[in-house]
C-alpha cells in the first residue's frame, strides 16, 4: 500500500504533503496560542491541518520505509534520512494530538477564565514548543533527504 502508485515511489509523491503541511501547521498552531482573539475562528481549520499533517507524516515515513528496503540499505546518508523521517513520523503524530488537545482546552479556558490563566498559559507554551519542535524534525529530515538524494548528483 505504501509502496508503488502508478509506478512511482509513493514516498515521492507525499513527501512534500509533509513538507508544506507541518511548517504551515505549525504557524496557525502558534497564531492559535498566542491570539486568543482568533481562536473561534481558527479552531477548524488548524484542527484539519493537524490531522492532515499527522495523517501525511505517517503515509511519508511509512512509504519511506518501503523505499529504503526497494532501494537497500547500503547508504548511510539514506539510513541517516530515515531515521530523520522515523523521529519525523513520531513528531507529527504528537504534534497533532497535541494540537487537537490544545483547541479543547484554550476554547474551554477562553469560556469559563480569562485567556491568561495558568492552564492556558502553559497550553499555549507547549503548543509553541511543540510548533518549534515540528518545524525543525521537519527541515531536518527534509535536509538529510535531500542531501541522500543529491548529495553525489552535484558537485560543488
Amino acid at each position: 500500500m505504501f509502496d508503488l502508485f502508478d509506478g512511482l515511489p509513493v514516498h515521492a509523491l507525499v513527501v512534500h504533503a509533509v513538507v508544506v503541511l507541518a511548517p504551515l501547521t505549525a504557524l496557525l498552531a502558534v497564531i492559535y496560542a498566542v491570539a486568543p482573539a482568533r481562536r473561534l475562528g481558527l479552531r477548524w481549520p488548524l484542527a484539519l491541518l493537524a490531522v492532515a499533517t499527522g495523517v501525511t507524516g505517517f503515509v511519508a515515513g511509512e512509504s519511506g520505509e518501503k523505499l529504503e528496503h526497494r532501494l537497500g540499505g547500503g547508504n548511510p546518508t539514506l539510513h541517516e534520512h530515515t531515521e530523520a523521517g522515523d523521529l519525523l513520523k513520531v513528531a507529527c503524530a504528537i504534534f497533532m494530538v497535541l494540537v487537537l488537545l490544545a483547541i479543547f482546552v484554550l476554547l474551554r479556558a477562553d469560556r469559563k477564565a480569562p485567556a491568561r490563566s495558568p492552564l492556558a498559559i502553559v497550553t499555549a507554551v507547549v503548543l509553541v514548543l511543540a510548533s518549534v519542535g515540528v518545524c525543525y524534525q521537519t527541515v531536518v529530515t527534509g535536509h538529510t533527504g535531500a542531501r541522500a538524494v543529491w548529495g553525489d548528483q552535484i558537485t560543488p
